[in-house]
């Protein structure tokens, strides 16, 4: 059976979250965050995968 693509989507940003290092762009960008205020609005989901799951339509 062939994975569809937000399969691939989501085993990416699984692999990823293991191979958080100093010099990375996640570990720049947690930075970022933590001197951002508690709660910061978006205008598009940043897990796709898990967006759609939950009934997001783009």
């Amino acid at each position: 059976m062939v994975k569809s693509g937000y399969s691939y989507i989501s085993d990416t940003w699984h692999k990823n979250e293991r191979k958080i290092t100093y010099e990375s762009d996640n570990w720049n960008r947690l930075v970022q965050y933590r001197k951002e205020g508690v709660i910061t609005r978006i205008d598009k989901p940043t897990k796709l995968h898990r967006a759609r799951m939950l009934g997001y339509q783009a």
